[in-house]
């Protein structure tokens, strides 16, 4: 009895985990994940076919937080983009799909560094923390289903959940709370050491 009720609850948490969706959110008039009519209403005309993949480049001036983006585009698969997690196996081909079984997941920003510093300043101005990895930098602000994701000169916004935003967002608050606390601790016994 105790084994059934166990898989039981066990495939209740997997149903109710594999209900979990992701739902659009827009960030300063961009919007992660979408289907075929949000990318069109957003600008994102210029198709071109790929096996996987349609790839649709944004036909109007892109600016993001005041940063201006020399292209913007969105990959528009047949995987299933609303998921929590994404799947990094490649999507089936586009080309024999209905358009309501495509959707894409993030934008894809390319800035110069005039314009990625601009952008870099903006979102620290608006709330949003940095996380630093090697040549990526990653943000995100509490509450909000978007994480800014930068590897060099290319911006990709990706759709997280909410709460992961936050769980990520406190976090990195901790440790610059910790980081600011050595360092002030560092300095009173440099400065103390000169009295």
């Amino acid at each position: 009895m105790k084994k059934i009720f166990a898989l039981a609850l066990m495939l209740v948490s997997h149903a109710a985990l594999s209900d979990a969706r992701l739902e659009p959110t827009t960030i300063d008039g961009l919007t992660v994940p979408g289907t075929p009519a949000i990318g069109k209403a957003l600008g994102f005309t210029d198709c071109s076919d790929s096996y996987d993949s349609f790839r649709c480049v944004r036909v109007i001036p892109t600016t993001f937080y005041g940063a201006k983006a020399n292209t913007a585009d969105v990959f528009f698969t047949g995987k299933d983009n609303f998921a929590l997690k994404s799947s990094s196996n490649s999507g089936p081909k586009v080309s024999g799909l209905s358009p309501d079984r495509l959707s894409y997941r993030g934008i894809r920003l390319d800035f110069d560094l005039e314009q990625k510093e601009k952008l870099d300043k903006a979102l620290l101005a608006d709330g949003w923390v940095k996380e630093i990895q090697g040549n990526s930098r990653d943000y995100y602000k509490s509450g909000v289903g978007v994480s800014v994701g930068f590897f060099r000169s290319t911006a990709n916004l990706n759709p997280i959940s909410p709460s992961e935003a936050t769980s990520k967002y406190n976090a990195l608050k901790a440790k610059t709370a910790e980081a600011e606390k050595a360092a002030s601790n560092s300095q009173s016994f440099i400065d103390s050491m000169k009295k």
